[in-house]
């Protein structure tokens, strides 16, 4: 959760998900900030929180080898964000939104703890259709 004068106005929700070749991944389900508290680095200070505690020692245990997310395909202040923290586009997804054009997004994915990435048809690429926030 980020705080802005003890205001939440930001959030970072994820899970752990099995991989089929074995390992763990840590999926970024949703990464937000209200509008008026945006360009403040919550955003930046959330994922990098996200990212040193699933390298930390407390979590070894989880065995997290990749951290994977999707982004419409449109969004390229997020792309641009994600590659930042070592992100790469490994897959597109078409008609993955329901309500919003394009309705493609991709999967970013980056490794972790020394793990390999899934590649094309891997976890996460057979995510159902969803409908976006409006």
């Amino acid at each position: 959760l980020g705080f802005y004068a003890e205001i939440l106005v930001a959030a970072i929700c994820c899970r752990i998900e099995q991989r089929p070749q074995g390992g763990n991944a840590l999926y970024i389900m949703t990464l937000s900030v209200l509008e008026p508290y945006q360009r403040r680095s919550l955003a930046q200070q959330l994922m990098k929180w996200a990212i040193e505690k699933a390298e930390s020692e407390e979590q070894k245990s989880d065995n997290i080898e990749e951290m994977y997310l999707h982004v419409q395909t449109s969004n390229e202040a997020a792309i641009n964000f994600y590659k930042g923290f070592g992100f790469e586009i490994s897959e597109t997804i078409e008609d993955y939104y329901l309500n919003i054009t394009p309705a493609s997004c991709y999967i970013l994915r980056k490794p972790m703890n020394g793990g390999t990435v899934s590649g094309p048809g891997g976890i996460g690429s057979d995510s159902k259709p969803i409908e976006a926030a409006a």
